[in-house]
């Protein structure tokens, strides 16, 4: 059963308990990830949701690693403090109801759950979110990035007692490069953006305003932040066509390997013995099912 490949043949509709403060698995419990309990039916809800996309042939082994993905972001948000509301979930539901393109899919999508709405705001919905919400978070979150700020803190000290931008990048170890924008050049995709740093695809309306309030030579008053790095930047040149800069760089800390070792302090068991056996014959190069199947 654990390992079958599964074609499309209806679903379940029922309770779900997917997250509690307190539980014991249930009889019926294929996994505990954390104190997140998935079962057969999150299972086959999963597998009807592949077939609304056309994908015909899902195993129940791929399903639930999916599933356990998804609960390792919830249980890592919770234990950062990072959840997703029902604020959230309601605001996002609306967008997804108004904006989507494929309103026939997402019909399809509900109709996997039916009356079970809370089924389809935690698996199919909050997974949207999580993911975005816990990197932002990290990428903000001053305890995270402690180290790579004190440094660009240093490098900014160093700068403003008037050395070279070139000196204090060498004197703390960090990048020193020279960029120019020019003010025509075309945008970037919106569905893009979010993928390049600020002002490097091109010239963000907030980056202008702040290189606007500049005369050459002078240094941005404060440290800039995205979601990957943190700059130093000073006003080189201003023209009719744009800006050149100088800049100190330092990368923030990695999400993935920090989230790698968040998800190796979370307790995973696999309750079903032939879903476990087939995770551990044919999916151990990824990091939590070697754990759980090393003796």
């Amino acid at each position: 059963m654990a390992s079958s490949v599964r074609p499309y043949s209806g679903w379940h509709i029922g309770a779900l308990l997917l997250v509690c403060t307190a539980c014991t698995a249930a009889p019926e419990g294929l996994a505990m990830v954390g104190q997140s309990s998935i079962r057969q039916q999150d299972v086959d809800y999963r597998i009807a949701i592949a077939h609304v996309y056309g994908i015909e042939e899902v195993s129940d082994t791929v399903a639930l690693i999916s599933l356990v993905n998804n609960a390792l972001e919830r249980e890592v948000g919770h234990r950062a403090g990072v959840v997703v509301t029902k604020e959230e979930l309601d605001a996002f539901n609306k967008h997804v109801d108004a904006s989507s393109k494929a309103m026939g899919l997402l019909t399809k999508v509900k109709q996997v759950f039916g009356d079970d709405v809370a089924a389809y705001r935690t698996i199919y919905l909050a997974p949207k979110i999580i993911n975005r919400k816990l990197r932002l978070w990290f990428s903000r979150d001053a305890k995270m990035q402690a180290t790579p700020r004190k440094v660009i803190e240093q490098a900014y000290s160093l700068a403003q007692s008037g050395n070279s931008f070139e000196a204090a990048a060498k004197a703390t170890g960090l990048t020193y490069a020279e960029h120019t924008y020019e003010t025509g050049a075309k945008q970037a995709p919106d569905a893009l953006k979010p993928y390049f740093t600020q002002g490097m695809a091109a010239l963000s309306d907030g980056f202008k305003a702040l290189l606007e309030q500049l005369h050459p030579g002078e240094i941005a008053p404060t440290i800039i932040e995205d979601d990957t790095v943190y700059r130093v930047v000073r006003l080189v040149e201003k023209t009719e066509n744009g800006y050149k800069t100088a800049s100190i760089t330092v990368p923030k800390r990695k999400f993935d390997v920090w989230f790698r070792e968040q998800t190796g302090r979370v307790s995973i068991a696999v309750l079903d013995d032939q879903m476990k056996a087939s995770l551990c014959s044919h999916y151990a190069q990824l990091d939590w099912i070697k754990k759980l199947c090393t003796p």
